[in-house]
């Protein structure tokens, strides 16, 4: 304030007292204009001997201070912008400086789940019958992101806190990406969901269903650690991603992990404008939307970290379709992989024993119609995965209706299904749990997304409400 008021003396000295110094704010008189004045601007009361003889107040911006002082030759002071604070319907709240050098949103999610789960005997499991009824939180979910310096190099953070997790909190993203060339290249790297599979890259909030279906659970690779790059060619006609991790599931894992990177990939041709990762037809749209994509991904463990596990290497690759008009939408995927275990002579499983190549596969097919324009939705979903090789050669089955009431979109929903399933003893082990034992206790067909284990048969009641801000 005292270099403030000694440049208005130095510049009212070189104006010979003429004039009244009205910087952004006034005119020749000195009045100051309100509707110009900025949220940071301060008036500055011009000395007694500097008067002009009147009583009129002699204003100046810190702003116009400081382009002053350039000007002059003083250094200037350090540039300061205004910032903004706000909430708006489609992303939530945020705070924003008015020259767009930093963003950040505030958002999260939370879903509250009842599940009802009437078990049957299997005559291949030896299991007990038993009815399970109970309230979760399924998903409590804090995420920061926006961008920082330049509008291209956004950021994102987000942990969880289900009751799944026992109540603890953990990481799920933490990475930054930058805009190299418009969205043709877009350069990322820290944890985060690689594109793979659609339903799999397609956030919990924007699903049709209550969950992700039976065999994208079995198929998934999950969040890891490492580097991608992704981009949109020829308009939105084709987009592409390209990933490199520590491995399959090696969120929050670094140095502990196998230290063979894992390679994903995923490419989507939008034929009908572009799809998007968001599942049901909420908006009727009047033009018909029509997407295609294929997904690969490889990795492999040789046992050179300190993950205990059977060596081998495995592929994994889907086909996924999905198409939208008029209230009506449909989506589906097949998944393909190949797993080639090494002979480990230590191991109790047989495959791995022999070191045994073994082929699974297994598919999705859901829809629905929205009977009430924006508001309700009927939906329904068929899902199996089979085991065509090896010990667990078996086979595992979903199907079942469902309903929605979006209250406000995918932001306020409730979600019920009704799914019969069915899933042998010996069912193919899920891809995310390859790396979770040894060869001593091979990793288990379970998978606790749907709450489910390998020789259970039954029906299975989900509820769940879904707040998103």
């Amino acid at each position: 304030m005292l270099r403030g008021a000694l440049l208005v003396c130095f510049v009212s000295g070189l104006l010979a007292g003429q004039y009244a110094v009205a910087g952004d704010l006034g005119g020749p008189s000195g009045t100051e204009s309100a509707s110009a004045t900025a949220p940071l601007d301060v008036a500055v009361a011009a000395p007694a001997e500097e008067a002009t003889g009147n009583d009129d107040q002699m204003s100046l911006s810190l702003a116009r201070l400081a382009q002053l002082e350039q000007e002059l030759g003083n250094g200037g002071a350090e540039h300061t912008s205004a910032v903004t604070a706000g909430w708006d319907k489609k992303r939530g709240f945020f705070i924003r400086d008015e020259d767009d050098h930093f963003l950040l949103r505030l958002g999260g999610r939370v879903q509250v789940r009842h599940t009802y789960n009437a078990r049957d005997e299997r005559g291949d499991s030896g299991s007990r019958d038993s009815d399970s009824s109970y309230f979760e939180l399924e998903r409590v979910r804090l995420a920061f992101r926006g961008h920082i310096l330049d509008p291209r190099l956004i950021y994102q953070i987000q942990v969880d806190g289900d009751t799944d997790r026992g109540g603890s909190v953990t990481t799920l993203d933490a990475y930054a990406r930058y805009e190299i060339f418009e969205d043709i290249l877009k350069l990322g790297a820290g944890q985060w969901k690689a594109h793979f599979l659609r339903q799999e890259k397609t956030s919990s909030g924007r699903l049709q269903m209550v969950d992700r279906s039976l065999a994208t659970e079995y198929f998934n690779v999950d969040r890891g650690v490492g580097a991608w790059i992704e981009g949109d060619l020829i308009g939105d006609l084709l987009f592409y991603a390209v990933s490199v991790t520590n491995g399959f599931r090696s969120s929050n894992r670094g140095a502990a992990s196998d230290q063979r990177p894992a390679v994903l990939a995923k490419i989507d041709l939008n034929i009908l404008g572009d799809y998007g990762y968001s599942e049901s037809d909420i908006a009727t749209s009047e033009d018909p939307n029509w997407v295609v994509g294929i997904s690969g991904a490889t990795d492999r463990n040789e046992g050179d970290g300190t993950i205990v596990a059977p060596d081998y290497r495995v592929h994994t690759a889907g086909v996924d379709t999905g198409f939208k008009w008029l209230g009506f939408s449909l989506q589906a995927e097949y998944m393909m992989r190949w797993l080639d275990y090494q002979p480990t002579a230590t191991a109790t499983d047989p495959d791995i024993v022999a070191g045994r190549s073994i082929f699974s596969h297994g598919f999705y097919a859901q829809g629905g119609y929205m009977v009430w324009p924006e508001t309700i939705e009927i939906t329904a979903r068929i899902s199996t995965v089979y085991g065509n090789e090896g010990a667990n050669d078996g086979a595992a089955t979903e199907v079942g209706p469902g309903i929605n009431w979006f209250i406000n979109g995918h932001r306020l929903k409730l979600q019920t299904d009704v799914m019969y399933y069915d899933i042998s003893a010996n069912a193919p082990r899920p891809t995310t749990n390859l790396e979770r034992s040894g060869p001593d206790a091979p990793p288990s067909p379970s998978f606790t997304a749907l709450g489910l284990r390998e020789g259970e048969e039954g029906i299975l009641w989900r509820t769940q409400l879904q707040l998103v801000f």
